[in-house]
Protein backbone atom coordinates (compact mmCIF):
# COMPACT_ATOMS: atom_id res chain seq x y z
CA UNK A 1 0.00 0.00 0.00
CA UNK A 2 1.64 3.27 -0.84
CA UNK A 3 0.76 6.81 0.80
CA UNK A 4 -2.21 7.87 -1.44
CA UNK A 5 -3.89 4.62 -1.21
CA UNK A 6 -3.40 4.50 2.75
CA UNK A 7 -4.76 8.42 2.61
CA UNK A 8 -7.30 7.95 0.36
CA UNK A 9 -8.58 4.65 2.72
CA UNK A 10 -8.65 6.71 6.16
CA UNK A 11 -10.71 9.84 4.25
CA UNK A 12 -12.90 6.72 3.43
CA UNK A 13 -13.26 5.66 7.07
CA UNK A 14 -13.27 8.78 8.76
CA UNK A 15 -16.50 10.09 10.02
CA UNK A 16 -17.89 13.94 11.47
CA UNK A 17 -18.29 11.74 15.14
CA UNK A 18 -15.78 10.58 15.61
CA UNK A 19 -13.62 13.73 14.82
CA UNK A 20 -16.03 15.62 17.36
CA UNK A 21 -14.70 12.42 19.92
CA UNK A 22 -11.49 12.27 19.51
CA UNK A 23 -11.35 16.62 19.61
CA UNK A 24 -12.89 16.02 22.72
CA UNK A 25 -10.08 14.27 23.91
CA UNK A 26 -7.85 17.64 22.64
CA UNK A 27 -6.96 15.60 19.67
CA UNK A 28 -5.66 18.26 17.10
CA UNK A 29 -6.32 18.98 13.67
CA UNK A 30 -6.24 17.70 10.51
CA UNK A 31 -7.71 14.62 10.99
CA UNK A 32 -10.39 12.30 9.36
CA UNK A 33 -12.12 11.39 12.46
CA UNK A 34 -11.21 7.36 11.87
CA UNK A 35 -12.39 4.85 14.46
CA UNK A 36 -9.50 3.43 16.46
CA UNK A 37 -10.60 -0.44 15.38
CA UNK A 38 -10.80 0.93 11.96
CA UNK A 39 -7.00 1.78 11.97
CA UNK A 40 -6.35 -1.35 13.63
CA UNK A 41 -8.06 -3.08 10.73
CA UNK A 42 -5.67 -1.21 8.43
CA UNK A 43 -2.94 -1.62 10.29
CA UNK A 44 -3.24 -5.61 9.99
CA UNK A 45 -3.71 -5.33 6.38
CA UNK A 46 0.00 -3.18 6.24
CA UNK A 47 1.64 -5.08 8.74
CA UNK A 48 4.98 -3.76 8.97
CA UNK A 49 6.43 -1.06 6.45
CA UNK A 50 8.16 1.83 8.40
CA UNK A 51 8.48 3.63 4.76
CA UNK A 52 4.96 4.14 4.74
CA UNK A 53 4.59 4.87 8.52
CA UNK A 54 7.62 7.85 7.84
CA UNK A 55 5.20 8.89 4.76
CA UNK A 56 1.84 8.65 7.04
CA UNK A 57 3.74 10.66 10.01
CA UNK A 58 4.99 13.47 7.46
CA UNK A 59 1.52 14.20 6.49
CA UNK A 60 0.81 15.98 9.59
CA UNK A 61 -2.81 14.30 9.81
CA UNK A 62 -3.69 12.58 12.68
CA UNK A 63 -4.76 9.47 12.03
CA UNK A 64 -2.35 8.79 9.59
CA UNK A 65 0.22 9.52 12.55
CA UNK A 66 -1.83 7.38 14.77
CA UNK A 67 -1.48 4.70 11.89
CA UNK A 68 2.04 5.64 11.94
CA UNK A 69 2.75 4.58 14.80
CA UNK A 70 0.88 1.06 13.69
CA UNK A 71 2.82 0.15 11.23
CA UNK A 72 6.06 1.56 11.80
CA UNK A 73 9.14 -1.00 12.62
CA UNK A 74 10.52 -0.31 16.07
CA UNK A 75 13.93 -2.08 14.76
CA UNK A 76 14.32 0.40 11.93
CA UNK A 77 13.42 3.63 13.25
CA UNK A 78 16.71 5.83 14.61
CA UNK A 79 16.76 7.71 17.67
CA UNK A 80 17.14 10.96 15.24
CA UNK A 81 13.70 10.14 13.59
CA UNK A 82 12.05 9.40 17.07
CA UNK A 83 13.31 12.23 18.08
CA UNK A 84 11.93 14.29 15.43
CA UNK A 85 8.54 12.47 15.48
CA UNK A 86 8.37 13.11 19.53
CA UNK A 87 9.16 17.17 18.93
CA UNK A 88 6.34 17.25 16.38
CA UNK A 89 3.71 15.98 18.63
CA UNK A 90 0.64 17.99 19.00
CA UNK A 91 -1.71 16.18 20.72
CA UNK A 92 -1.68 13.26 24.16
CA UNK A 93 -3.60 10.65 21.91
CA UNK A 94 -0.59 11.11 19.17
CA UNK A 95 1.74 11.27 21.98
CA UNK A 96 0.42 7.78 23.62
CA UNK A 97 0.37 6.08 20.26
CA UNK A 98 3.96 6.90 19.72
CA UNK A 99 4.49 5.81 23.32
CA UNK A 100 3.24 2.39 22.76
CA UNK A 101 5.67 2.30 19.70
CA UNK A 102 8.77 3.54 21.57
CA UNK A 103 8.36 1.20 24.41
CA UNK A 104 8.68 -1.85 21.58
CA UNK A 105 12.54 -0.09 20.26
CA UNK A 106 15.76 -0.62 21.02
CA UNK A 107 16.59 2.44 22.41
CA UNK A 108 13.51 2.36 24.84
CA UNK A 109 15.25 3.28 28.48
CA UNK A 110 16.71 6.05 26.98
CA UNK A 111 14.04 7.40 24.99
CA UNK A 112 11.23 6.61 28.64
CA UNK A 113 13.81 8.71 30.85
CA UNK A 114 14.10 11.80 28.27
CA UNK A 115 10.21 11.88 27.44
CA UNK A 116 9.98 11.68 31.39
CA UNK A 117 12.43 14.58 32.00
CA UNK A 118 10.32 16.77 29.16
CA UNK A 119 7.67 18.53 30.53
CA UNK A 120 5.63 18.34 27.19
CA UNK A 121 6.51 14.78 27.05
CA UNK A 122 6.04 13.70 30.09
CA UNK A 123 2.40 12.01 29.87
CA UNK A 124 3.97 9.67 27.06
CA UNK A 125 6.77 9.00 29.33
CA UNK A 126 4.90 7.98 31.63
CA UNK A 127 2.66 5.60 29.11
CA UNK A 128 6.21 4.20 27.97
CA UNK A 129 6.36 2.89 32.06
CA UNK A 130 3.48 1.88 31.78
CA UNK A 131 4.10 -0.55 28.42
CA UNK A 132 7.36 -1.23 30.06
CA UNK A 133 5.43 -2.71 33.56
CA UNK A 134 3.50 -4.79 30.50
CA UNK A 135 6.15 -6.92 29.35
CA UNK A 136 8.57 -6.04 31.84
CA UNK A 137 11.79 -6.55 29.51
CA UNK A 138 13.06 -3.35 30.16
CA UNK A 139 11.95 -2.78 33.90
CA UNK A 140 13.14 -3.85 36.44
CA UNK A 141 12.11 -4.43 40.06
CA UNK A 142 14.69 -1.68 41.19
CA UNK A 143 13.37 0.62 38.70
CA UNK A 144 9.91 -0.36 39.01
CA UNK A 145 10.30 0.39 42.85
CA UNK A 146 11.77 3.95 42.39
CA UNK A 147 8.91 4.68 39.43
CA UNK A 148 6.59 4.26 42.74
CA UNK A 149 8.71 6.74 44.30
CA UNK A 150 8.38 9.26 41.92
CA UNK A 151 5.18 8.65 41.49
CA UNK A 152 3.86 9.60 44.57
CA UNK A 153 6.26 12.64 44.91
CA UNK A 154 5.17 14.10 41.84
CA UNK A 155 1.87 13.02 41.11
CA UNK A 156 -0.16 15.54 43.02
CA UNK A 157 1.96 18.45 40.92
CA UNK A 158 1.96 16.82 37.67
CA UNK A 159 -0.54 17.77 34.86
CA UNK A 160 -4.53 16.89 34.77
CA UNK A 161 -4.36 14.12 31.86
CA UNK A 162 -0.16 13.07 33.40
CA UNK A 163 -1.94 11.96 37.20
CA UNK A 164 -4.28 9.60 34.87
CA UNK A 165 -1.78 7.95 33.39
CA UNK A 166 0.31 8.08 36.52
CA UNK A 167 -1.84 5.80 38.21
CA UNK A 168 -2.59 3.54 35.88
CA UNK A 169 1.36 3.02 36.04
CA UNK A 170 1.44 2.47 39.83
CA UNK A 171 -1.80 0.09 38.94
CA UNK A 172 0.58 -1.85 36.48
CA UNK A 173 3.50 -2.23 38.31
CA UNK A 174 1.41 -3.38 41.63
CA UNK A 175 0.56 -6.17 39.12
CA UNK A 176 3.97 -7.56 38.16
CA UNK A 177 4.82 -9.44 41.59
CA UNK A 178 4.47 -9.72 45.51
CA UNK A 179 6.65 -7.17 46.48
CA UNK A 180 5.80 -4.61 43.72
CA UNK A 181 2.04 -5.20 45.00
CA UNK A 182 3.00 -4.25 48.76
CA UNK A 183 4.81 -1.65 47.60
CA UNK A 184 2.53 0.15 44.89
CA UNK A 185 -0.63 -0.48 47.61
CA UNK A 186 1.65 1.54 50.23
CA UNK A 187 2.43 4.18 48.18
CA UNK A 188 -1.58 4.47 47.13
CA UNK A 189 -2.28 4.91 50.76
CA UNK A 190 -0.16 7.70 51.17
CA UNK A 191 -0.71 9.63 47.79
CA UNK A 192 -4.36 9.36 48.87
CA UNK A 193 -7.17 11.23 46.55
CA UNK A 194 -5.98 12.34 43.39
CA UNK A 195 -8.00 15.09 41.61
CA UNK A 196 -8.83 15.00 38.08
CA UNK A 197 -10.95 16.59 35.01
CA UNK A 198 -12.29 14.63 32.64
CA UNK A 199 -13.11 17.71 30.99
CA UNK A 200 -16.06 16.79 28.50
CA UNK A 201 -15.25 13.04 28.37
CA UNK A 202 -16.58 9.56 29.42
CA UNK A 203 -13.21 9.36 30.90
CA UNK A 204 -12.97 8.12 34.87
CA UNK A 205 -10.24 8.52 36.95
CA UNK A 206 -8.77 4.56 38.03
CA UNK A 207 -9.64 3.28 42.17
CA UNK A 208 -5.90 1.48 41.97
CA UNK A 209 -6.55 -1.08 45.09
CA UNK A 210 -9.64 -2.51 43.38
CA UNK A 211 -7.92 -2.47 39.67
CA UNK A 212 -4.55 -4.38 41.52
CA UNK A 213 -7.25 -6.79 43.52
CA UNK A 214 -8.63 -7.64 40.29
CA UNK A 215 -5.52 -8.34 38.68
CA UNK A 216 -3.98 -10.40 41.35
CA UNK A 217 -7.72 -12.30 40.86
CA UNK A 218 -6.91 -13.24 36.95
CA UNK A 219 -2.95 -14.36 38.26
CA UNK A 220 -4.77 -16.75 40.75
CA UNK A 221 -7.93 -17.98 38.09
CA UNK A 222 -5.19 -18.50 35.65
CA UNK A 223 -2.86 -20.46 37.65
Amino acid sequence: MNLNDAIQQLEALGNEQTRKTWCRHGAAEPMFGVKFGDLVKLQKRIKLDHKLASELWHTGIHDARLLACMVADANLITEKELKVWASEVKDSSTAEALAAFASRTPMVVKTREAWLADPKLQRAGWSMVGHCAKDGASLDEATSLDYLKRIESNIHQAENWTRRTMMYVLIGIGGRNATLRKAAEAAIHRIGPVAFDPGDTACEFPDPLPYIAKIWARKKAWA
